[in-house]
Formats: structure tokens, C-alpha cells, sequence
């Protein structure tokens, strides 16, 4: 199971530091972008930021949690984001959103909140082959692990053998050995790596699963 250290923050500076705490050790590093329209507060999100930071060797995820994503996305991936995730609850062009992707050779992710229900995403998952389930609610960093998303892992992992699951949100190395053994591929995690004293020592027990 692979482990991706997650950006949760209200400013550039922030943002650039904390890439630059685990650029040496993460090939993959996950921006939560928050519009304060889809969830309650607001985090940075200015994607000609990048350019700033392009010269490090890391791939970059953009967590897009946005009322419209469609409006969104093309700028985010002009300026080099490999992996975009949009939500379910909020995209309403799905074949938009592949063709950008595809047009930029970027991965496309579809996510879903704790109480959305499976079903939302099941139609969907013969094109998008990437599927984050958020274990808490959109938004903030720090909450906790909502065990019901367990559920969804379990199913997707029975039923869509192929599809890649990620896990976002709570995660500590209690809750990532339920998801492991749930059947996740990937977890996110910002509070713990971030908050420990040592991020690459938090990221190495996380990866350790």
C-alpha cells in the first residue's frame, strides 16, 4: 500500500515548505484545493503556483474539492498536475473532465464524501479507474477516521478488481492497517505526517503497512 503525504494549507509558503519537507523521500505529493463553496472553509489554491516548484522531482495530485471542476481543472493541469481528483458530488460534465486529462496525459479520480453512497461512482468506474473515498468530511484536516467508508473499500475492492482505491482523511497507522486490509491501494495523510516531529519517520511507519 502506497502512502502519499497531503498539503492542507491556507498559503503558498506553507504549501512550498511542506513540499520541500517531503520532496527527498515522496515521489507523489497531494494538494487539497478547497473553494469554500464545496466545503465550508478555504485553502489555497492558485494553480500558477506550481511553476514555482516545478524543478523538484515529485508527481503531483490535485485534490479538487470545488463546486464547479470543470472550470477548474484545465489550470491545474497546464501547469504539470499528473493526477486530478473531482468529486462526484459536484462534477457535472464526466466526459469533459476524462478529455482534459487524456489531453494532458493526467490521470482523472473520482471522489466521493463519507455519506455518499457507493452507487454515486459505481456507473462511472469503466472509465475512471481511480477512485478516492474520503473518510472524513471534505474540508478540514485533522478529523477523525469515519470506519463506515471501510464498507466502500471493501465492495469496490470485491466488485472492481481493477480500479485503484484511495483513502483520504484520518489516516494514522491504526487506521491505515484497517484500510489496508479493506483492500486500499493508496492513503493520504497530512495531520500525521505534518504534525509529527519527524515527517519522513510519521511517512516510514505509514509506508511500513
Amino acid at each position: 500500500m502506497r502512502v502519499i503525504p497531503a498539503i492542507n494549507a491556507t498559503d503558498f509558503e506553507t504549501v512550498k515548505k511542506q513540499i520541500l519537507q517531503v520532496a527527498d523521500f515522496s515521489f507523489w505529493i497531494h494538494l487539497d484545493v478547497v473553494d469554500g463553496k464545496f466545503a465550508p472553509n478555504v485553502l489555497w489554491g492558485k494553480a500558477d503556483d506550481i511553476k514555482k516548484i516545478k524543478s523538484l522531482a515529485v508527481n503531483f495530485e490535485a485534490h479538487l474539492m470545488v463546486e464547479r471542476p470543470e472550470l477548474a481543472i484545465e489550470a491545474w493541469l497546464e501547469n504539470g498536475i499528473k493526477r486530478i481528483v473531482i468529486h462526484a458530488e459536484a462534477v457535472n460534465d464526466r466526459l469533459f473532465i476524462l478529455n482534459m486529462c487524456q489531453k494532458f496525459n493526467a490521470e482523472a479520480g473520482l471522489a466521493i464524501r463519507p455519506d455518499t453512497q457507493i452507487e454515486k461512482i459505481t456507473p462511472f468506474l469503466k472509465d475512471f479507474k481511480f477512485v478516492q473515498i474520503l473518510a472524513v468530511n471534505p474540508g478540514f484536516a485533522g478529523q477523525k477516521f469515519d470506519e463506515k467508508v471501510l464498507e466502500k473499500v471493501k465492495f469496490l475492492r470485491t466488485h472492481y478488481k481493477d480500479v485503484i482505491i484511495e483513502v483520504d482523511g484520518g489516516i494514522n497507522p491504526e487506521t491505515a492497517k484497517l484500510v489496508k486490509k479493506a483492500g486500499a491501494d493508496i492513503v493520504v495523510s497530512a495531520s500525521y505526517i505534518f504534525s509529527s516531529k519527524d515527517p519522513k519517520k510519521a511517512y516510514e511507519e505509514l509506508q511500513k503497512i
